[in-house]
């Protein structure tokens, strides 16, 4: 590999697995499955697809297009990249207030329930209760990949009280906390070059210190659930552990959902990106971040090449991208930190 094989991989993988699996979000497992056959599904020839006719979400949408998984996470990394890594709570989301704004993406139907909520307050100058700023879905999670590029792991109370800033808003609770946190040290050990028991050991441990931050909450505990998957699908073939995933753990837009399923995909299928997408998409429930999730943590694992060519040249025709320009330019301002 070269010395950017990684670093290209990991934000053009977050973007291939939202975009392939924006036309089955929010569907059940049988709609997923009546959709692939429908559309001519493939995955050489036909990864990306139409939303379908049938979905219940109207969203403007088009075949190959990304979501706010990879709009918000783009705008995060060019944040930090203008503000050389620091964040500002106050700076950030005022930022992102504008950006969301500009770009029409609430009316475009594509941002997520918590960021939504919090830019429209912002923007309206409105106060916040905690219980308002308290959300548990994936958006946090998603963004804080960008974060793997130039963080230390070894600095992990810094680490974690920036993601705690990120979080301020929008996903501030122990759960999205603690998700965002493991995603993050999945990433950055595997850009370390990291094998799949280093990755897993550094996302739990940040899992389950991470849940020590923001609002203390009823919620399920992502750490926990993600450890038990992860050891309970080691005893089962991959037919049971997908049924499992999808039957018992859900994959719904909660992050203490989707990321232990997004891990659990991975752990199937670490070198093999077509069969981790489709896995993905199988499970049904928010499947643009559970492939976006798990499309993230093969590239850093393995590298761009894990990519079929055709998809990446896909995905750049029909998004205006710079995601390798800026996947390097965050992982320069690890010299500068």
């Amino acid at each position: 590999m070269s010395d950017y094989d990684k670093i290209d991989a990991l934000l053009i993988g977050l973007a291939l697995g939202d975009a392939h699996g924006m036309p089955f979000e929010m569907l059940n497992r049988a709609d997923v499955k009546k959709h692939k056959k429908n559309s001519g599904y493939d995955l050489n020839n036909n990864f990306f697809v139409e939303i379908p006719d049938f979905h219940f979400l109207r969203r403007d949408l088009k075949k190959a297009e990304i979501t706010d998984d990879t709009i918000l996470a783009s705008h995060l990394g060019r944040y930090l990249v203008e503000n050389k890594g620091k964040i500002n709570k106050e700076d950030y989301f005022s930022s992102l207030g504008q950006f969301i704004d500009e770009q029409k993406l609430i009316t475009k139907g594509v941002i997520g329930p918590s960021t939504g909520r919090a830019v429209t307050k912002i923007m309206r100058n409105e106060k916040f209760t905690i219980s308002e700023r308290a959300g548990f879905s994936n958006g946090l999670a998603l963004k804080a990949a960008v974060l793997a590029y130039f963080l230390p792991l070894e600095e992990q109370k810094s680490n974690l009280e920036k993601i705690e800033e990120l979080a301020y808003y929008s996903h501030f609770s122990d759960a999205a906390i603690s998700a965002a946190a493991g995603f993050y040290a999945a990433l950055a050990a595997a850009l370390a070059g990291g094998d799949l028991e280093q990755i897993f050991a550094a996302a739990l441990d940040y899992m389950e210190q991470g849940e020590k931050y923001g609002l203390q909450t009823f919620q399920p505990s992502s750490y926990q659930r993600t450890k038990f998957l992860l050891e309970y699908i080691a005893d089962l073939n991959k037919t049971e552990a997908l049924d499992f995933i999808a039957e018992v753990m859900g994959t719904g837009i909660n992050s203490y959902e989707s990321v232990p399923a997004a891990f659990a995909v991975f752990k199937l299928f670490p070198d093999n990106a077509a069969k981790a997408f489709a896995a993905a998409v199988d499970l049904g429930g928010d499947t643009d971040s559970t492939a976006a999730i798990t499309g993230a943590l093969i590239g850093a694992y393995n590298g761009i090449g894990i990519f079929n060519k055709n998809w990446v040249e896909e995905l750049n025709q029909v998004n205006s991208l710079s995601l390798k320009e800026l996947g390097r330019s965050l992982f320069e301002l690890r010299k500068n930190k």
